[in-house]
């Protein structure tokens, strides 16, 4: 019973890997460090609704969007907001009602003043999975270096999230 979701995914550094095949997965081309990212998917309101299993920094958003089964999970009335590293969803994806930014073409081309309208319409729903994030980082173990075993981060990141979705229901209940 969603009429909007926004799906986004984090990434967190994680120490360097040992091995080099493990090193070369983790090693994120944007954070220049070795790291995990993990999709999630919130309500407008900023309730987390999913979880995809965290996957090594390398990975783009969209192969991840793919991968977690997310876009055979939400329903066909409910408006998906997805940020521009899912470029490719509406190709892939015709029967999900998803919002995706306009980008600049490759020559420079300006946008249309109904496309910077539309993209600033997108920003505006769009925050509350940013403020979701900063939420989640707020708790220090989500924010500095993953110091523990990797395979306890899945473990780790549902706890936090269950804290911050308790939180945020019990700030729903009281206003």
């Amino acid at each position: 019973n969603l009429d909007e979701i926004l799906v986004d995914c984090t990434e967190q550094k994680i120490p360097r890997p040992e091995k080099k095949a493990k090193r070369n997965k983790h090693h994120s081309g944007k954070k220049k460090s070795f790291t995990i990212k993990t999709q999630i998917a919130t309500t407008k309101q900023g309730l987390i609704v999913d979880i995809n299993k965290p996957v090594p920094g390398r990975a783009h958003d969209y192969k991840v969007f793919k991968m977690s089964g997310l876009p055979k999970k939400i329903p066909k009335s409910t408006k998906s907001f997805l940020d521009s590293g899912y470029q490719g969803v509406q190709k892939d994806f015709p029967d999900l009602n998803s919002a995706i930014p306009h980008k600049r073409t490759r020559n420079g081309q300006p946008l249309s003043r109904s496309q910077k309208i539309q993209n600033t319409k997108q920003r505006r729903v769009r925050v509350a999975i940013e403020h979701t994030f900063s939420q989640l980082k707020k708790f220090q173990i989500l924010s500095q270096i993953f110091r523990n075993s990797l395979q306890n981060y899945e473990a780790v990141f549902g706890f936090v999230a269950n804290i911050i979705n308790f939180r945020m229901l019990c700030r729903m209940s009281s206003a």
